[in-house]
């Protein structure tokens, strides 16, 4: 197996869905490896385009957490913040300083030497900054009243929030959420993008280093299958860790997704609404509360037509030396 599918299938694992972005992402890391040009510059730049809600900062953290086995191991530059800041270079050195310390801060990493810098929102800088960056990523650095900061080891991912009308002027077809049976993902010609039209948004000058646009457009119900049944997976790999067992009946999973399907427009933010607060926050509750503790197993139950879940909570039966047998741990 060459390098680039073993990227690719580790990033699947992670981020389910999103075919085009796993085969972008799974591009930058092997041309990251070698650097046969343009050795001045970062890594990688890529481009993030989409409605709020449909996985574009839950992507760049996943990407993390495949890259560096931390999905807060990244720097972040919130751009509408620099653009309403009095003095917006000293507020991006700040915030690439804050990020930075965080970043070392916590577990170490695989060694490679690389970063994730993500500016986040950079329709939403002001022209004048989008140019400054723009010069800065074709030096490979940033150079600010308080240091410069280099971007030669670094992957750079710009977000942009657009309106799905937008969206579809952007491109002719659905990328970032494509569906499992469409052609190889790492053919490029798939995404097919109306270069005008980010040209207009970011400006010629940003678009020109750009290597590489995603456009992620609103999710099918598949997409939402997929994105519940990891948050589901979630959070029995965290109880299993507290040896409490966790047992989603095929009910409740519906229930959850009548109500994560009735608002596709804002994608993922809908299904995750539904977890915590249907979900999470009972669970949560019963912890708390001292009512669900290591050994016990909770059967999450819908019983039409309540608007909520139902959690019973099963208690293992006692041995004969009066003790409740040991439960068995997820790997």
């Amino acid at each position: 197996m060459t390098f680039s599918k073993s990227v690719l299938r580790v990033l699947q694992q992670n981020v389910t869905g999103q075919n085009y972005t796993n085969a972008a992402l799974t591009r930058a890391v092997t041309l990251g490896m070698l650097r046969l040009r343009n050795h001045h510059r970062p890594l990688s730049v890529l481009l993030f385009v989409g409605a709020v809600g449909l996985g574009k900062t839950y992507a760049v953290r996943s990407f993390a957490r495949v890259l560096f086995g931390d999905e807060n191991r990244l720097i972040s530059v919130n751009c509408q913040q620099i653009n309403q800041s009095v003095e917006p270079l000293s507020n991006l050195y700040w915030q690439l300083a804050s990020g930075y310390w965080q970043s070392q801060s916590l577990r170490p990493s695989n060694g490679l030497g690389f970063s994730i810098v993500v500016f986040e929102g950079v329709d939403r800088a002001s022209e004048a900054f989008r140019g400054f960056l723009a010069d800065a990523l074709a030096r490979g650095g940033i150079l600010t009243p308080g240091g410069f900061f280099s971007l030669r080891n670094s992957f750079v991912i710009l977000t942009c929030t657009t309106s799905k009308r937008r969206a579809d002027q952007i491109t002719r077809k659905t990328i970032g959420f494509s569906p499992d049976n469409e052609a190889d993902p790492q053919m490029p010609t798939q995404n097919v993008v109306a270069l005008e039209e980010i040209d207009n948004l970011l400006g010629a000058q940003m678009v020109n280093q750009i290597d590489e646009i995603v456009v992620f457009q609103n999710l099918d119900d598949q997409s939402i299958i997929s994105w519940l049944e990891r948050q589901l997976a979630e959070t029995e790999s965290s109880l299993a860790r507290a040896r409490i067992g966790f047992i989603v009946e095929d009910e409740a999973r519906n229930f959850m997704l009548k109500l994560g399907l009735q608002d596709l427009t804002h994608g993922a933010r809908r299904i995750n609404q539904v977890v915590r607060n249907y979900l999470d926050f009972p669970l949560t509750d019963l912890l708390v509360s001292g009512n669900l503790v290591p050994g016990m197993t909770v059967l999450v139950k819908y019983k039409a037509p309540t608007p909520f879940l139902h959690f019973q909570i099963l208690v293992p039966a006692l041995t004969e030396e009066g003790r409740a047998p040991a439960v068995s741990q997820h790997p």
